[in-house]
This record gives C-alpha cells, sequence and structure tokens, in this order.
C-alpha cells in the first residue's frame, strides 16, 4: 500500500509459507519515504515477519509473533520499523535482522532487553538503528558481518550528502527538527567502521532536541 494508513485490528501470520510480508511505498520520492502505517493490534502466528518498501510500518501493539526456530523473526528490508511498544517486535527472545532500512525506537518506548539486533549476515546491506526511546539490551555497530552499520537518533534515514553538502534524511516529514534524537542503548559495542551519524539543526539550542544525544548504560570501543 503506498498510503498512509492506521489499522487497531489484530493480525495473524499463518500459513505454509517462510515469511510473511508487509510492503509499504514502492515508490522513492519524499512522500513514499514519509508513508507510515500504523498496526495498533496485536500480531500474532508463528511465520517470519518481513518489512519491504521505502515507507515506514510502526507497530504499537504487545505483539507476539515469532518463527519458532533459531532463525530470523523480524526480517527490514527497507524503509523503518518503528517500535512504539516494549513488546513491538514480537517475542521477547526474537531475532531481528536489519538488511536494509532503520529499526527505530519510538519516543518514551524501552524494548525488552531480550531481543537479539542485528546487521545483515553479508555486509551488502546499509542497517540503521536510532529513534528517540531506548533498547534495553545490547547493540552493535560496525562493518563486520551481522553489525548494524550506522547508529542514528531521531527520525528518518540519513542518506547522503547531497548537492548542497547538507545530510539528506528521509522519512522524518520535511522538518529537520524530528531528525533530531534523543536515543539511549544498554550496551553499545563500536567496532571498526561503525558509524555514529550525529545530526545538528542548531547549535543554539539543547543536546537531544536540537543536536542528537547518544546514551548508554556501558559502551565497548575496539581499539581502533
Amino acid at each position: 500500500n503506498n498510503a498512509a494508513s492506521s489499522f487497531s485490528g489484530n493480525v495473524e501470520l499463518a500459513g505454509s509459507g517462510s515469511e510473511a510480508k508487509i510492503g509499504i511505498s514502492t515508490g522513492s520520492t519524499d512522500a513514499d519515504y514519509n508513508n507510515v502505517q500504523t498496526i495498533s493490534g496485536v500480531i500474532s502466528g508463528s511465520e517470519k515477519l518481513t518489512k519491504e518498501g521505502v515507507g515506514a510500518l510502526k507497530l504499537s501493539g504487545t505483539n507476539t509473533f515469532t518463527e519458532g526456530t533459531a532463525a530470523t523473526d523480524l526480517e527490514i528490508n527497507g524503509g523503518r520499523v518503528i517500535a512504539a511498544s516494549a513488546q513491538a517486535l514480537g517475542n521477547t527472545g526474537n531475532k531481528i535482522v536489519i538488511n536494509t532500512g532503520k529499526l527505530e525506537v519510538a519516543s518514551g518506548t524501552t524494548l525488552n532487553s531480550g531481543y537479539t539486533i542485528q546487521g545483515d549476515s553479508d555486509g551488502s546491506g546499509r542497517s540503521f538503528v536510532g529513534g528517540d526511546g531506548t533498547i534495553g539490551g545490547s547493540v552493535t555497530i560496525g562493518s563486520a558481518n551481522n553489525e548494524i552499520d550506522v547508529i542514528a537518533p531521531g527520525e528518518g534515514l540519513s542518506t547522503s550528502i547531497n548537492k548542497d553538502k547538507k545530510q539528506a534524511p528521509r522519512g522524518h516529514g520535511g522538518d529537520s527538527a524530528l531528525a533530531v534524537g534523543n536515543f539511549t542503548v544498554g550496551t553499545l559495542t563500536f567496532n571498526d567502521g561503525g558509524v555514529y551519524d550525529w545530526e545538528i539543526d542548531n547549535f543554539g539550542g539543547s543536546a537531544g532536541t536540537n543536536w542528537d544525544l547518544l546514551n548508554f548504560t556501558t559502551l565497548n570501543l575496539t581499539d581502533k
């Protein structure tokens, strides 16, 4: 679906396939990136949930879905998945793989600490984590397989430097202030090649509001 929508009912992932897909926005314009579809009911079932498209999927229910094995339970293949509840990502022990796109934690939300959150297995994608909430568990930022490439507080996907030599974040509704955030991680590990995307809106303001603020309980840095 290429439009912003809200769905209040429950969703059951069922069938004999290997995954259930939700695709949001197939285009490449700012409007496509800005589309947010919200599911506020409970997502249950025993299939892997795969998010596709450049738009955003916002999950605000206490979700219980799980693939049921040691495999991936939630896969992000584009755009953003916005976690707006402690158990937005399904069963607390679920494994979340960001191949391309961003896992974004909404303001006021602290994710349950039992989730395993990682990047793609071969380093071919571009994975982000961030938002304005808290990941209670561990996050590893780096350039190796299974590591998340970029940590980016605030809303939106930071893309590249445009012709005006400015960062070009997409999916924040055009409001530069929304691209700035206050993000917290329980245990944060920075390995070689990891990127902290530090965005600034106004040096005359305050941390977390006018420039990104990154908080952590434990920080691990490699010798590089």
